[in-house]
């Protein structure tokens, strides 16, 4: 008996991989834009304070955080509102969620007090983003990188 090995998958043929849609691809090119947004606008030098918890930490090490779900960009209006998403550490990023009840007083101290108010006002209103408000959208992002770089 031979005992070499045989890769199995060797004879599977690899599914093509599925064009992305433009839809697609301009939530993608929003997200990487409004990303260097964030982090440039949030940018204090060397050491930048965390949204939720406060604590200084390396710029490059932290995360850009979103006090709503991303899931709520582009079903509601709050893909339009930078109040949304902050410089977070990665363990309020990450291991707390969110730290949302941090994050929130940050906002507030960030913000003012009506900016979690409209927040969540904006997280309700739901919208359907056709390619044109996508568009829009993504221009308007690119429009604040130009200014604050």
């Amino acid at each position: 008996m031979n005992n070499t090995c045989v890769d199995l998958n060797k004879n599977k043929m690899a599914k093509p991989k599925k064009k992305k849609s433009k839809r697609q691809k301009l939530i993608k090119e929003i997200d990487d834009t409004r990303r260097d947004y964030i982090r440039k606008r949030d940018n204090d030098g060397d050491y930048t304070k965390c949204i939720s918890c406060g604590a200084y930490c390396i710029t490059t090490s932290l995360q850009v955080g979103h006090y709503y779900s991303r899931s709520h960009d582009f079903t509601t209006t709050l893909g339009s509102d930078e109040r949304n998403v902050n410089l977070q550490c990665s363990p309020c990023n990450g291991v707390k969620h969110g730290n949302p009840r941090g994050y929130a007083l940050g906002i507030i101290r960030k913000y003012g007090n009506r900016a979690i108010e409209e927040l969540g006002d904006k997280k309700n209103q739901q919208k359907y983003w056709k390619i044109k408000d996508l568009e829009e959208n993504l221009e308007m992002w690119k429009t604040l990188l130009d200014k604050i770089s």
